[in-house]
């Protein structure tokens, strides 16, 4: 339950450095004050991936979360942690070449892949059970598990990316394997009181997935009773000018592309692009084009 229907996305601040410091909490309490609804903190990183938001094994995040979740307290809005692994994007802590689905180049890092073996998935299954543990420990009302802009989970997800031969490649239900699996782990783990659901996106890229894709993966997670809510973004790193709107997108430019999601799912939608005034949010739930709007 939620104050209102105003969101703020998770999104790399780099304010923290790789902790939840004073200067990251202040950050969001002026969101709490201001009135916002619901904060996802920036992504959780997970396993062994250098990636410079939250790290898994940094400072103490239980302790930070407690300091966080007791000052926004008093304001009603609520906090959920992001967690996920950029794949291909993001080098190893040690410098070695990144994991992923198959031998594919991100577009950031523009370095050949790993493919990831069952030691390495199973290793990856791990630091999302620690991550989470430490959310929960925290005292944060939910998570968000970041399967979108191309980044690990969407590498399985997706035939651009993922080019396996064994159970988790090939067809749909084989892509969609892993993560089946870091999900019914997590919902296992989170007390009835923590909300669950996905961040998830059409890549808009020859061979990628599309937005009935997005709504099938959507609906195969609703049934079998795993999400809350469907966090919907747009795009990936090769075309970021999607993932973050430019000044000539129109305000709500992704909406369209949450059409089949939301004619799919009985679920909370959250949807977000360019939105700038409350009144333009307003619209978006006024159509009924999705539950909740992030700014």
């Amino acid at each position: 339950t939620l104050p209102n229907r105003v969101v703020r996305t998770g999104h790399g601040t780099g304010i923290g450095l790789g902790t939840i410091n004073d200067a990251l909490i202040d950050y969001h309490v002026a969101r709490a004050k201001g009135g916002v609804g619901l904060t996802i903190i920036e992504l959780l990183s997970v396993a062994s991936s250098a990636y410079p938001f939250l790290p898994p094994h940094g400072a103490d995040l239980v302790t930070g979360y407690r300091r966080l979740m007791a000052q926004v307290q008093p304001f009603g809005m609520k906090v959920f942690q992001q967690i996920g692994h950029l794949g291909n994007e993001i080098p190893q802590a040690d410098g070695s070449p990144p994991w992923s689905s198959s031998d594919t180049v991100g577009a950031l890092l523009a370095v050949q892949a790993e493919p990831m073996g069952l030691r390495q998935i199973a290793e990856l299954k791990d630091g999302y059970r620690a991550a989470v543990e430490m959310v929960i420990a925290g005292g944060l009302d939910g998570v968000e598990l970041h399967m979108a802009h191309g980044y690990m989970m969407q590498q399985f997800l997706s035939p651009l990316h993922n080019h396996r031969t064994d159970e988790y490649g090939g067809s749909f239900e084989n892509r969609l394997r892993l993560p089946l699996e870091v999900l019914t782990m997590v919902r296992a783990m989170l007390p009835p009181s923590m909300a669950l659901g996905v961040r998830l996106c059409p890549e808009l890229l020859p061979g990628g997935m599309t937005e009935a894709d997005v709504a099938t993966v959507a609906g195969e997670f609703r049934k079998r009773g795993l999400i809350d809510f469907v966090n919907l973004t747009l795009g990936t790193d090769y075309n970021a000018h999607k993932v973050i709107g430019a000044m000539h997108e129109p305000a709500g430019y992704e909406v369209p592309h949450a059409a089949p999601v939301r004619a799919a799912l009985d679920l909370p939608l959250l949807v977000t692009g360019r939105f700038r005034t409350l009144e333009e949010a307003d619209q978006v739930i006024h159509e009924g084009a999705a539950d909740l709007v992030a700014l």
